[in-house]
């Protein structure tokens, strides 16, 4: 994680197996477009240095992502923002727009994901925060996530901390295993925690198949007036979403509680407007 080594593509494709390789990514993601592929395989040990997330407040990351066959360890990116009106996003990848990302046997292990400030805060294991355009796919499958992801107030998330989906945009999460402690309490406005994603919103498609979450997720709010939101799978969700949620189970607790207001809290989705 401290170090930085230049990664050349292989037929527009970079490959990256180390987290040196991750941080010239992260060095350099202004310089990817959404027609760049990047891949990362192989064991990467982060040793619990204090990463930078890839894309920030200012600048997204446009490339499209893949991680398969990869096993992530020690995992530890907190992040504090830099000012009364600055924005959050922590996980591996801060703040994503891409319209291709694809996951698939991916075990990441010990993780410590933590982000403080004062405005909006996203925090999710491997995304803080996701736009999917229009027509874009995202497909998480046959993976796990161990550990713990916390934020000082807004959202938080086992995978990603807000998914904004785009017209006809698709996103499937399926065979995917959480064992974390997701979410916390403190904060000044409504806490939102899901043990998948926070908060969903836009106007695509959701699924969610076949996976387990066991763990503690919460969203207690200290101050302030607004409802706390905490699911097992999803904290909140809104606009044109169509959701489809199948042979799931959520154990563990689930603890959600307002300031001056009741929170909403569910098995499986905290508070929906949507088809489901």
């Amino acid at each position: 994680g401290k170090s930085s080594v230049e990664v050349y593509p292989i037929n527009g494709i970079y490959y990256i197996g180390t987290p040196a390789e991750l941080r010239w990514v992260c060095n350099q993601a202004n310089n990817f477009s959404s027609e760049t592929t990047i891949v990362i395989m192989g064991t990467l040990n982060f040793n619990s240095y204090n990463w930078t997330p890839i894309g920030n407040e200012t600048n997204a990351f446009t490339a499209k992502i893949e991680m398969k066959d990869c096993l992530i360890k020690n995992f530890k990116s907190v992040i504090s923002s830099g000012g009364f009106y600055s924005d959050v996003y922590v996980g591996i990848f801060g703040n994503v727009e891409s319209d291709n990302i694809y996951i698939d046997n991916v075990k990441i292990e010990n993780t410590n994901v933590y982000g403080s400030g004062y405005q909006t805060i996203d925090v999710g294991t491997l995304f803080g925060k996701v736009n999917l355009r229009d027509n874009g796919n995202i497909n998480i499958k046959n993976s796990s996530f161990s550990g713990t992801v916390n934020g000082s107030e807004d959202k938080a998330g086992g995978i990603i901390g807000e998914l904004n989906l785009g017209s006809n945009a698709v996103a499937k999460i399926s065979d995917v295993s959480i064992n974390e402690n997701i979410g916390g309490s403190g904060g000044y406005d409504g806490r939102i925690s899901g043990g998948v994603i926070a908060s969903v919103k836009g106007s695509g498609k959701l699924i969610i198949d076949n996976s387990l979450i066991n763990g503690s997720i919460k969203a207690i709010t200290t101050y302030g007036y607004s409802n706390g939101k905490v699911g097992g799978l999803i904290g909140m969700t809104s606009g044109a979403l169509n959701i489809k949620i199948t042979k799931c189970a959520v154990y563990g607790t689930i603890d959600g509680q307002g300031y001056a207001n009741s929170s909403f809290f569910g098995g499986f989705i905290g508070q929906a407007s949507e088809n489901i």
